[in-house]
């Protein structure tokens, strides 16, 4: 048995129904209570119009400098943390990547360049002492 739609149940249906989404059922249903409603067969119609009318409009063309727009207001609202303008100085912006890369690679030349020429201590001293034939130091 097909469930029957109300009044105020058909209305909310028509888009669905416009737009072929309803299942078998309820869309039977629906064209069951249309043959016997003409307010709703009236409303239908004006809702096809309607629908059809609005896809015949086409959208306005976005503004010419809709980027620039798009990012003064997100460096207004960011306070800038986004699309800066740069240095002062310069004007350029330097990528944090690279500014951390040459940071580690900064401490790196320091960390060894720090082992290689780092005095070994006590151990050191003996050996150096020793191939050199004076007694090891304090």
């Amino acid at each position: 048995m097909i469930p029957r739609v109300e009044h105020d149940e058909a209305q909310a249906l028509f888009s669905d129904f416009v737009d072929d989404e309803l299942d078998d059922g309820v869309r039977t249903s629906l064209e069951g209570h249309l043959e016997g409603c003409a307010s709703c067969r009236e409303a239908l119609d004006a809702f096809k119009a309607t629908v059809s009318g609005l896809r015949r409009l086409s959208a306005p063309p976005p503004a010419e400098d809709i980027l620039a727009q798009v990012q003064q207001k997100i460096r207004k609202r960011s306070r800038g943390r986004y699309f800066r303008r740069g240095f002062a100085l310069t004007g350029y912006r330097f990528p944090y990547e690279v500014l951390a890369l040459l940071m580690l690679l900064l401490l790196l030349v320091v960390y060894f360049g720090m082992a290689m020429f780092q005095d070994l201590g006590p151990v050191s001293r003996t050996r150096d002492a020793q191939e050199r034939g004076a007694p090891a130091g304090r």
